[in-house]
């Protein structure tokens, strides 16, 4: 039997976020209120209402929490990549025309 390697399996994955679709968070938003109210106003005698719901506001609040932090940590990495990026290409270039520059020396 032949077995593929894990690094054969494996592949980088980078983070991309996509805010075209704001109204996901919308409803999502709408139905976690839904939620809270239905929290409030059925009594508690199942375990669905004892339990889950209060679980599942956790979890989506849990769940926005995660992708706004990384969504602010993403945005100053690349702004931090660019940043670097521009200073390269900045020190490139005048190394370029400081060797062009000694070249017309000679």
């Amino acid at each position: 039997m032949n077995l593929i390697s894990f690094k054969d399996h494996y592949v980088q994955m980078e983070r991309n976020f996509d805010m075209s679709l704001n109204w996901i968070w919308y409803l999502n938003s709408a139905v976690s209120i839904g939620c809270f109210v239905a929290y409030l106003l059925i009594p508690g005698q199942e375990l669905t209402y004892a339990l889950y719901i209060p679980l599942d506001l956790l979890l989506n609040i849990c769940k926005t929490a995660f992708f706004i932090s990384y969504y602010y940590i993403d945005k100053a990495e690349k702004a931090e990549e660019e940043a670097l990026a521009e200073l390269y290409s900045i020190k490139n270039s005048a190394l370029a025309e400081a060797s062009a520059d000694e070249g017309d020396a000679f």
